[in-house]
């Protein structure tokens, strides 16, 4: 009797356990865009930061209209301005990638970019970055590191 119901229990746990995965599974959105070699740097001026990188269509769908939004935040995460660009290519094939480059100005309170993606008029894009350059969130570097 004991056997039988610590294996109920286990069973159990496991029935959760697998439950509580889909449940995340299903919250988080699968990835469509790849995005990779991403670097910021300063304008000869210096009044002008590039960000610019590659994104790569892991759809099995056409993407139509993708730009790219940089967000310049200072220390306490507030917005301090931000722009947005559209591909090179468009629209983006599925297995095809694109470089882009956002261009910003007013970025002196700033210290990290943030990165997104979207479809004109559709909203944002799930995406996943390949390398350790930076995250979902905030890039690891500074603008201080590219030459400020």
């Amino acid at each position: 009797m004991v056997y039988q119901n610590t294996f109920k229990f286990i069973l159990l746990l496991i029935v959760l356990i697998g439950l509580q995965d889909l449940a995340q599974a299903q919250t988080e959105p699968k990835p469509v865009l790849l995005v990779y070699n991403v670097q910021s740097r300063f304008s000869k001026s210096g009044e002008y930061v590039y960000v610019e990188g590659m994104v790569e269509n892991i759809s099995n769908k056409p993407l139509k209209g993708l730009e790219c939004v940089v967000m310049i935040v200072n220390v306490q995460g507030k917005l301090v301005t931000s722009n947005d660009a559209f591909t090179t290519i468009n629209p983006l094939q599925p297995g095809k990638a694109s470089p882009f480059r956002v261009i910003l100005d007013n970025i002196w309170e700033g210290e990290y970019y943030k990165v997104d993606f979207q479809e004109y008029l559709k909203g944002a894009i799930p995406w996943k970055s390949k390398g350790k350059l930076f995250n979902r969130d905030f890039t690891t570097a500074t603008l201080q590191a590219v030459g400020r």
